[in-house]
């Protein structure tokens, strides 16, 4: 079994360069275009609520979060570059006591306490793992949210697999692919994903979100903590 620094190496590198062709600012007081993430953050956040942003990347979810009244925001990335973009937009907004930034990957959520956070992100991350951490993932958020917490789940959506063959993704496990990028997705169905969830979760509300930019649609969960 590879560690852990090469089993992501490629999804380091692919973010990495991203964030590097990335702009530093964003107006994180402007509704995001994306009406039902928007919805989503809405229910996600009040006044009083800590929340923490495990894939995080330049911190665009975390500090739309911020501007609707969160009270503390921490955001968690593998790409050491997302980081210091977020780094430097909360220190151009003021909002370096609201937020703690780390790089890091899931070991970095052993260190925080049970039941620390209000609230939680997961944007695109748990189907870009190997299941075995995304598993990991999904528990540590169960340990570290509080019960009846929330959390936000974006996954992409299933593809056929001989759909998947045509975009020359690689498979090397049962129901997952390694893109040509290098990026790992665990391409699962809804009753596979449901099932995943409800050991640790209570579903609230399902709903699709059309990406037409990237001619994609993903797959939105409402997730409440058991």
């Amino acid at each position: 079994m590879k560690d852990e620094k090469d089993t992501y190496q490629q999804t380091v590198d692919f973010w990495d360069d991203i964030f590097e062709n990335t702009e530093d600012s964003f107006d994180f007081e402007e509704e995001l275009p994306i009406k039902e993430i928007e919805n989503c953050l809405d229910w996600l956040v009040d006044e009083e609520s800590s929340i923490i942003d495990f894939g995080c990347g330049n911190g665009k979810l975390l500090f739309r979060c911020l501007a609707k009244g969160a009270k503390k925001g921490t955001g968690v990335d593998i790409s050491s570059r997302g980081i210091k973009k977020a780094e430097k937009f909360a220190e151009q907004n003021d909002l370096e006591k609201r937020s703690d930034l780390f790089v890091g990957a899931i070991e970095t959520l052993y260190k925080l306490e049970d039941n620390e956070f209000d609230a939680g992100i997961l944007s695109n991350i748990v189907d870009n793992l190997i299941p075995e951490d995304a598993i990991k993932l999904l528990d540590e958020f169960n340990r570290i949210i509080k019960p009846g917490g929330k959390t936000l789940l974006k996954l992409n959506d299933y593809v056929e697999p001989e759909e998947m063959e045509s975009y020359n993704a690689e498979k090397i496990g049962e129901n997952l692919y390694r893109e040509e990028e290098g990026i790992y997705l665990w391409n699962l169905k809804d009753d596979d994903i449901e099932e995943l969830l409800e050991k640790r979760f209570i579903i609230e509300k399902r709903i699709d979100v059309e990406f037409k930019e990237h001619d994609q649609i993903n797959r939105l969960f409402y997730l409440k903590n058991r």
